[in-house]
Formats: C-alpha cells, sequence, structure tokens
C-alpha cells in the first residue's frame, strides 16, 4: 500500500472472513482523496498479517476503554484519535531506522520491497500488479524486472513435458506396427470392392512415407 492508502485505512475496510482490504481511499496533507488512478482495490492479507492487525485492533480497544473514549475508525490513529500526520509518520520512521542502524529510507520503500519478494518468490507479475493497484502490468514490469527470477537457469520450455506426464514418445517399432495394422485392415476393406491394384499402390505409397 501507498502511504497515503496506510493513513486513511479504516477498521471498517477489512473483510476478516475472506482475508483482504478494501482500499478506497488516500490521505494526502490532509485531506481525504481516492487512491491513485481513482480506482479501488482489494489487497490481499497474509495469514500472520491478519494475526498482528486483530492483535494491534485489541491493544487499541482496551487502550481507548481504558481511557473512557469510543474507539477511533482510524487503524492507524493519533493519541487523539485523529488521522496521523504524513511528516509525522516520516520522522518516527527514522528515528526507528537509525535505532536499528540502517540507512533511512521513506514508508513508500516498504511497499517496493513487498513487491520484489513477491516477484523473487515466483508470484505472476499480474497478481503483483493489481496489489499494487499499478495502471496495468507494463508498469510492474518496467519498475520491477530486475528482480524477477533469471530464466536463464533453467529450460523453462521443459515445463511443457511436465504437464503432461501420460505423453511419451512412440517408439519407432510401436509406430511401423500401428502402420502394419492399419494398412492390413485398409487393404481387406479396398479388396472387397475389387480395386486390389489401388491398395498396393496406397500401401507402397504409406511404407515410404
Amino acid at each position: 500500500m501507498r502511504a497515503g492508502e496506510l493513513l486513511a485505512l479504516q477498521w471498517s475496510d477489512f473483510n476478516w472472513r475472506r482475508g483482504f482490504v478494501q482500499i478506497q481511499r488516500n490521505l494526502v496533507r490532509g485531506q481525504l482523496t481516492t487512491p491513485k488512478n481513482h480506482q479501488s482495490r482489494r489487497v490481499d492479507l497474509s495469514r500472520q498479517l491478519q494475526v498482528a492487525l486483530r492483535l494491534w485492533r485489541r491493544q487499541q480497544r482496551r487502550a481507548w476503554l481504558k481511557v473512557g473514549r469510543p474507539f477511533p475508525e482510524w487503524v492507524f490513529g493519533s493519541v487523539t484519535g485523529t488521522a496521523l500526520d504524513e511528516a509525522n509518520v516520516r520522522k518516527a520512521f527514522n528515528r526507528l531506522l537509525d535505532a536499528a542502524d540502517l540507512h533511512r529510507r521513506g514508508p513508500h520503500q516498504l511497499r517496493h520491497t513487498c513487491a520484489s519478494l513477491l516477484l523473487r518468490a515466483g508470484v505472476p507479475i499480474t497478481y503483483v500488479s493489481r496489489q499494487l493497484g499499478h495502471k496495468d502490468a507494463a508498469i510492474t514490469l518496467r519498475v520491477y524486472a530486475h528482480w524477477l527470477p533469471d530464466p536463464s537457469r533453467e529450460k523453462l520450455v521443459d515445463r511443457l513435458d511436465a504437464t503432461q506426464p501420460d505423453a511419451t514418445p512412440a517408439q519407432p517399432e510401436a509406430e511401423n506396427r500401428e502402420w502394419r495394422n492399419a494398412l492390413s485392415a485398409l487393404g481387406s476393406v479396398v479388396s472387397r470392392v475389387g480395386i486390389e491394384p489401388t491398395t498396393r499402390r496406397l500401401r507402397v505409397c504409406c511404407s515410404a512415407n
């Protein structure tokens, strides 16, 4: 998700039964707008992410109940129950990176990390593109092509054979036997109608092929 989409996320956007969240808002400079490309989309939730978010929601409910105030609709809200400010989020994120002795980067880079890991795991680029909310997969390919698995390490055309395990090449002797049986049956039929010479010519022609 984009940073603005995360800031605008509300608990009512979650479908816990089917394991996804509906992205339908974007928060930019304190203003709620539609997501980029003006399109709502579904972002799938992994099992571990669902567990973490449910735990976060439970902790937040307890905290707000303790102070006697209603539970805010924002998934990631401020201490006053309002939506977070993006600038403050970036500052807090930098403090976490500094404490972990990591190079500073914006929250948007986590989105790139998610896409890169999915592609490295062999997830279809069309799926990743839908998750990211790109207008089409060509945009995703242009940005993340270098993270796709290297096809030169494997002769991928062999996968066609694997999809038909019972389709083994016929042996030459088996092919010849089938030809002989078929031609014999054909010769019997043709001889009954009195055109044996044609049958012989046909047998010679087919044998040559």
